[in-house]
C-alpha cells in the first residue's frame, strides 16, 4: 500500500544518508523526531525532496499502528519491562506494576498539590500504581518485581518508552538510531524539560534538541506550504492526554516565530476521564446506596475496572450520541450500568473545555491579537476529536473552520522529525514560557526576564548591597511566577565576591540574563564600581541525576 511504498522510498534515502555520513566521517545515523506523549507516543522521519520540499513518515509499530501507548509494565521473571500496547492491555491484571501518564509526574516534586491529589491522597487518587518520594522530594513510582520493591523516577519510565520508539524506527530503517528531537509541552518548567532530556540519555539517545509541541505542530502545518504566499498567523490548540498548550505563531518559509503561548500542564484527556469516573461513582451510589471506598483493595480494583470502561466508551461519544459504561461485579457482586449521553459528557467537562478557551484568550491578549487576526487554527492531540471541542473553537473564532492539513495524533511527531533533519537550517524564534529572575531579601522573587519574552534578548536589572561593607552576594536564579522565590524552580546560583567596602546601598550589582535559542541561560553579574564580572551558563545537564548516573542507568 501507499504506506509501504513511502517507507521503502524513505529507507533508500536514509540508507544513502547513512552511507554519505560514513564517507564524511560524520555520525552515521539520520535523526528522527519523537512525540513523547502522556497517553501515546510516536516517531517520525523526514525525507527531503526536490527544491527543499519533503515529506514525513510516521513509523508503524508491530501492531501496525503509528501510535504506541506510553505504558510500561514491570513483570516478574523478565529482564526488561514491557512497553506499549501489550502493557496497556494488561493493566487490569498487573495494575500496581504498570505505569502510565508518567509525563504528568516527570520533573515534579512529591509535595506538589496536583501530585498529591491525583497520585497519592487515598480519597482522591485516580491511578492504581504507587507514587512515592524517591529522595530530595522528587516524585517517583514504586513497583514490586520478583518479590523486591524498586523505585524509579518518571524519567526512567519515560526512557523505556523512548527506547521503544527508537526500536520502532530502527526496525524500519535497518540501522541504529541515536540522534533525536523530543517534544515537550510548551508550558513545561525547565526541570521538566531537563528530566525529559535525561530520559533520552537513559534511552541511549543523543538529544539534539527539546522543542515545544505547538512549535512542532506548526512545522508540520508549514511543510511545503509557503511557496509564493505571505506569512500567516496560526493558532495551535493542543489538547492531549495530560496537558494543554496553545500558541500563536507567525510562519514564513524556513522561519517560525512564536508570538505567545500558554497552557496548563494538568489539563488533558485524563481530566475528562476522571470527571466521567466520578460521575459513574455517584450514579452507582444513587442506584445501590453503596459508596465505594477508594482506599480499600476492593475499591482500587473497582476504580481500575471503571477507568478502563470509561476510557473505551469516551471515544465512542465522538461518533455516537450515547454510550453504556458497564462493569460486572464492580463491588459486593453488584453491577455498574451507566448510560452516558454526549450531552451529559459535555456537561461534566464544561469547566475543562472553558478553561481551554480562557487560555486561548490569554495567549491572544499576550500576542496583542484578536480572533480576527488568526489566519488558521491547527488542532492537535486526541482530545480535539471531541465534537464539543471543535464546536467551541469554531464558535469562538466566528465560524472559522480549523485546518485539516495535519493529523492531530501525528502532527507533533511530524514537526519533531522536520526539526531533527533540518535543525541547522530552520529558524525557530521562540519565547520564554516562564519568568526568570533572582532571589532578593526576604525570599522575594525579582523577575528580570518576563514570561513570554523573545529568546536571544538581553535583560538587565540592578541591585544594591543591603549591609555596610558587604563583601559578597549570592545570586540565585529562579524560573517561575510565584512571589516567593524558593517556591519557584532553582536554575543555578553563584557568588559575586570582592565587593569594595562601602555603606549599604552604595555598591550596585548589575545582573544580566539572556536565554539563547538552544535554551541556554547566560547569567552575568557586574560590580559597577570595579567593573568585575562574574558569569555562569545554565547549560549541559542540569537535571536531578548526574551524567555519570544517567549513563549507568541506560536501558
Amino acid at each position: 500500500d501507499r504506506y509501504d511504498e513511502l517507507v521503502r522510498d524513505i529507507l533508500k534515502t536514509a540508507y544513502q544518508t547513512h552511507q554519505d555520513d560514513n564517507d564524511k566521517n560524520a555520525p552515521a545515523v539520520p535523526a528522527v523526531g519523537i512525540d513523547l506523549g502522556t497517553t501515546n507516543s510516536c516517531v517520525g522521519y523526514y525525507k527531503p525532496g526536490r527544491q527543499n520540499a519533503g515529506q514525513v513518515v510516521i513509523f508503524k509499530n508491530r501492531h501496525n499502528s503509528e501510535v504506541t501507548p506510553s505504558c510500561v509494565e514491570f513483570r516478574d521473571n523478565s529482564e526488561h519491562p514491557v512497553v506499549g500496547q501489550e502493557a496497556k492491555d494488561n493493566r487490569l491484571a498487573n495494575p500496581r506494576n504498570i505505569i502510565f501518564s508518567a509525563k504528568r509526574l516527570i520533573g515534579r516534586k512529591y509535595d506538589e498539590p496536583e501530585v498529591d491529589r491525583d497520585f497519592v491522597a487515598p480519597d482522591t487518587k485516580l491511578y492504581p500504581f504507587q507514587v512515592v518520594d524517591v529522595g530530595d522530594n522528587d516524585a517517583g513510582v514504586e513497583v514490586e518485581v520478583d518479590g523486591m520493591v524498586a523505585q524509579f523516577l518518571p524519567e526512567e519510565v519515560s526512557a523505556h518508552v523512548l527506547r521503544k520508539m527508537k526500536e520502532v524506527a530502527e526496525e524500519k530503517l535497518g540501522f541504529p538510531i541515536q540522534n533525536v528531537v523530543i517534544t515537550v509541552p510548551a508550558y513545561f518548567m525547565d526541570a521538566q524539560k531537563e528530566a525529559t532530556k535525561s530520559a533520552g540519555v537513559m534511552a541511549g539517545l543523543n538529544v539534539l534538541k527539546i522543542i515545544n509541541e505547538p512549535t512542532a505542530a506548526a512545522l508540520a502545518y508549514q511543510l511545503d506550504r509557503f511557496e509564493g504566499i505571505e506569512a500567516r498567523k496560526v493558532l495551535i490548540y493542543d489538547f492531549g492526554g495530560g496537558t494543554f498548550d496553545v500558541a500563536v505563531l507567525k510562519l514564513e518559509k524556513g522561519k517560525v516565530e512564536v508570538c505567545a503561548f500558554g497552557g496548563d500542564n494538568h489539563l488533558g484527556g485524563d481530566n475528562l476521564d476522571n470527571n466521567v469516573i466520578n460521575y459513574c461513582l455517584q450514579e452507582f451510589f444513587a442506584q445501590t446506596g453503596i459508596l465505594i471506598d477508594r482506599t480499600s483493595a476492593e475499591g482500587e480494583r473497582a476504580l481500575r475496572l471503571l477507568r478502563y470502561s470509561c476510557e473505551r466508551e469516551k471515544w465512542l461519544l465522538s461518533e455516537a450520541m450515547s454510550a453504556n459504561i458497564s462493569v460486572d461485579n464492580i463491588v459486593n457482586g453488584q453491577h455498574l450500568e451507566v448510560r452516558l449521553t454526549r450531552e451529559k459528557f459535555e456537561e461534566l467537562n464544561e469547566r475543562e473545555f472553558q478553561r481551554t478557551i480562557d487560555r486561548v484568550d490569554d495567549v491572544l491578549n499576550g500576542a496583542g491579537m484578536s480572533v480576527d487576526d488568526i489566519d488558521d487554527i491547527v488542532l492537535v492531540g486526541g482530545s480535539t476529536h471531541i465534537p464539543k471541542v471543535r464546536e467551541l473553537i469554531k464558535d469562538h473564532f466566528k465560524g472559522k473552520q480549523p485546518s485539516s492539513r495535519v493529523n492531530p495524533l501525528q502532527a507533533v511527531a511530524e514537526g519533531a522529525a522536520i526539526q531533527a533533519q533540518k535543525h541547522r537550517n530552520l529558524r525557530v524564534l521562540d519565547v520564554t514560557p516562564h519568568a526568570i529572575g533572582v532571589k532578593t531579601t526576604g525570599d522575594v522573587m525579582s523577575s528580570i526576564i518576563p514570561a513570554r519574552s523573545p529568546v536571544c534578548t538581553v535583560f538587565t536589572k540592578q541591585y544594591k548591597t543591603i549591609v555596610d561593607n558587604q563583601p559578597e552576594i549570592e545570586v540565585e536564579v529562579y524560573e517561575g511566577e510565584k512571589p516567593v522565590a524558593s517556591h519557584n524552580n532553582l536554575l543555578g546560583k553563584f557568588m559575586v565576591t570582592n565587593i569594595p567596602p562601602a555603606e549599604a546601598g552604595r555598591e550596585i550589582i548589575s545582573v544580566m540574563l539572556c536565554v539563547n535559542d538552544d535554551g541556554i541561560l547566560k547569567v552575568r553579574a557586574e560590580v559597577l564600581s570595579k567593573g568585575t564580572v562574574h558569569e555562569i551558563e545554565v547549560t549541559e545537564h542540569k537535571g536531578r541525576l548526574s551524567m555519570e548516573e544517567l549513563l549507568r542507568r541506560r536501558h
